[in-house]
């Protein structure tokens, strides 16, 4: 994630039949001063497996004024061709110039059930939020925040930049000793804290004070390669062999001397000295690392030793 590519494309609401939505919060406007709002999204990226404007089918925006209530809330955009479309109706810039406030944000479910979207005037935050349970069904969530109005925007459209709000992990290994073979069947993340509260950026802020808060409770997050592999002198990346790479909350990780008591790594290894076999269980090596947003942690474990 620390590779930044952005693509710019056009996105236009879907006209509809009726406007009511305009005159109930106050946005009604003549045809000689009407300014459709247009968005054009982006989105960091440098992996094919995170989210990237290639990828990105979905995306949910809300806008207010401040102190006022929601006057776009959860809008759902969709891919439509090379651009977007909402079939939500058409929203235009508040006819007094002052400022809306946007916050997107995708995919619609991000993590296990039980997390909560609060986007209001008075507060923006995700809550209760957990990744899923196994590598493959977690999801790169990504956020966006921007301001904008009629007289700066109305003409070329207000641009959204998305953001990665979690940490991306990759874990490889390699063993370069022919005395011995290390088989590895399984990866394994644990004491991981798997529950927090995500606070977008504030909407009278410049968009960089996004942030977790982190429960206490952790747990484990464990992956079966899709087929055992033999280590060599060349370093085995397991997201190719079916783990593909975690996305977990952004943390200080609390390594203890005994690794299983604290934040940790395992690897589900058949170690064999010719034929016999030495060791077959997980192997633990404790993790000390302070986890950050948006940012990609590659580790190789070398079994050479």
């Amino acid at each position: 994630m620390t590779r930044k590519k952005v693509l710019f494309v056009a996105l236009a609401s879907v006209m509809l039949a009726t406007s009511c939505s305009q005159e109930e919060n106050g946005f009604a406007s003549s045809s000689s001063n009407s300014k459709q709002i247009s968005i054009y999204p982006s989105v960091n990226y440098s992996r094919a497996v995170e989210t990237s404007i290639d990828n990105l089918q979905d995306f949910y925006v809300t806008a207010f004024q401040e102190g006022e209530a929601n006057y776009m809330a959860g809008v759902k955009y969709s891919k439509s061709g090379d651009g977007y479309g909402t079939d939500a109706g058409t929203f235009f810039w508040p006819a007094d110039d002052s400022n809306l406030h946007f916050y997107a944000y995708a995919p619609a479910k991000p993590g296990k059930e039980g997390y909560t979207f609060d986007i209001t005037s008075t507060t923006q935050k995700m809550e209760n939020f957990s990744p899923n349970d196994a590598a493959v069904d977690q999801q790169d969530f990504v956020y966006a925040f921007a301001k904008g109005n009629k007289t700066g925007n109305a003409d070329d459209g207000i641009a959204i930049d998305f953001k990665h709000a979690l940490s991306e992990i990759t874990i490889s290994a390699k063993n370069t000793n022919t005395a011995y073979t290390i088989e590895v069947s399984g990866v394994k993340l644990g004491g991981i804290k798997n529950k927090g509260t995500f606070t977008f950026p504030s909407y009278n802020g410049d968009g960089t004070d996004a942030s977790w808060t982190q429960d206490s409770q952790t747990g484990d997050y464990t992956t079966s390669l899709t087929e055992a592999v033999t280590l060599g002198s060349d370093v085995t990346d397991f997201s190719a062999k079916g783990n593909v790479p975690f996305m977990l909350i952004p943390q200080k990780m609390q390594p203890k001397d005994k690794a299983i008591d604290g934040t940790y790594f395992a690897l589900l290894i058949k170690a064999k000295y010719g034929e016999k076999v030495m060791y077959n269980d997980w192997a633990y090596i404790a993790i000390d690392n302070d986890w950050q947003m948006g940012k990609r942690y590659n580790y190789t474990l070398d079994f050479s030793n």
